[in-house]
């Protein structure tokens, strides 16, 4: 992944990811309620695609991908979601952002490209 366009691949894989992660959580914690937490599953279906959709700009910007040897989209799908929920509370999914994206990809190992200042 070269071009600096996101991967609509990777941004599905994110979601899907999150949104599985979601679900297993809900499934765990008796007292999670996801269709109230997010006034239906159609609210959390739309936040899980914004987050994938900010982690995959947040990406461009900041991974090398010249220097990570996976497969991008599949990585995502695989362990974003997971991830996602160590550094968030589903609650607190909404607050996604740039610091939570720095956390997930070094949580992750990914290569980081190095910004220098002018």
């Amino acid at each position: 992944m070269n071009s600096k366009q996101c991967d609509p691949a990777a941004i599905f894989g994110s979601a899907h990811s999150l949104y599985t992660a979601c679900l297993d959580a809900d499934e765990s914690d008796p007292k999670l309620n996801l269709s109230e937490v997010f006034k239906g599953h159609d609210s959390l279906m739309r936040l899980v695609m914004v987050i994938g959709e900010r982690f995959e700009l947040w990406a461009l910007k900041h991974v090398s991908f010249e220097d990570f040897g996976d497969v991008w989209p599949y990585f995502v799908q695989q362990n974003f979601g997971a991830t996602c929920l160590k550094i968030l509370s589903i609650r607190s999914l909404e607050s996604f952002d740039e610091t939570a994206s720095l956390q997930i990809a070094i949580r992750l190992g990914l290569p980081l490209r190095q910004h220098h200042s002018p």
